[in-house]
């Protein structure tokens, strides 16, 4: 059990750290793929192990990012319970279900962020999420998302062949 937690933090924060570093020099335009990543470990494991995962990948992206500290944790750790409480209750197919986990997570992101800028108090930045971009990573991660459901499911395969699950 505790070498599942481990796993599962490790590879979201290597996704994060990549995510927010490199990745972000590369394109203007990409998925959040730690955000899928998260999706998939909170939907595949129990809702402690996806909980943690996401609040440790958060305090990593607000460690690299100019978020203040706390905000994209508290908003992983959100999503993380969300789909964890959906473990086990939906049959995943490889395509349609992923691509509608990946729409509702983005929108869900950004339901998190406009009710926090609002509860802060901050409507200059309203307009950072609702715009042009934030519909593109709406579509991208929809896109992306069995990719990446695709690609764990095989990844997890490997690390751990004895069990269907995480």
């Amino acid at each position: 059990m505790i070498t599942s937690y481990f796993i599962s933090i490790v590879i979201l924060l290597i996704i994060s750290v990549l995510e927010s570093t490199w990745l972000s020099a590369l394109t203007i335009f990409r998925p959040d793929i730690s955000l899928l990543v998260l999706i998939y470990i909170s939907f595949y494991s129990n809702s402690a192990q996806g909980i943690v995962s996401g609040f440790f990948s958060g305090l990593i992206i607000d460690g690299t990012s100019l978020a203040p500290w706390g905000y994209t944790a508290f908003m992983r750790t959100i999503l993380a319970w969300i789909y964890s409480i959906f473990s086990g209750k939906l049959i995943l197919d490889k395509i349609f279900i992923p691509m509608l986990m990946g729409f509702t997570a983005t929108i869900a992101k950004y339901i998190i962020m406009l009710f926090l800028f609002l509860l802060f108090k901050t409507p200059s930045l309203l307009s950072s999420i609702i715009n042009y971009n934030t519909l593109l990573e709406i579509g991208l991660n929809s896109l992306a998302a069995p990719i990446v459901f695709f690609l764990l499911s095989l990844l997890f395969k490997f690390i751990n062949p004895k069990k269907e699950r995480l």
